[in-house]
């Protein structure tokens, strides 16, 4: 292993032992140096997720929208059998409140539910 490799190996272990008091970070856990904060999505685990418009912006505007929100997070489900425990859905944003029973399952979750290509 070179050097460089080491100091990468040795920093993670830290950043390993920092957040998880010393006990290996869950196999969800990516570290980004550059980029957003490390998160952790273990499995057993309990998480209020939400999505909020920029410039509180609506996101739903009709009772058409809010239906269509619903189709998705079914579908969502349908392809990640995530726990769903309660949900909450406002003009500009919503909150889910989800039990992820696997590790890396709720970023496959969200993931699939977020924004897709071609849309805005």
């Amino acid at each position: 292993m070179s050097k460089k490799e080491e100091e990468e190996v040795s920093e993670e272990e830290e950043v390993s032992r920092t957040f998880f008091a010393g006990r290996a970070a869950p196999a969800a856990v990516r570290l980004w140096v550059m980029g957003r904060a490390l998160r952790a999505a273990g499995g057993g685990l309990v998480y209020h997720i939400l999505n909020r418009a920029n410039g509180r912006l609506p996101l739903f505007e009709k009772d058409g929208d809010y239906r269509a929100f619903e189709r998705v997070l079914a579908e969502a489900r349908e392809y990640c059998a995530v726990p769903l425990l309660a949900y909450c859905v406002m003009p500009n944003h919503w909150h889910l409140v989800l039990r992820a029973t696997r590790d890396g399952e709720l970023s496959r979750f969200v993931g699939w539910l977020g924004p897709r290509k071609g849309t805005s």
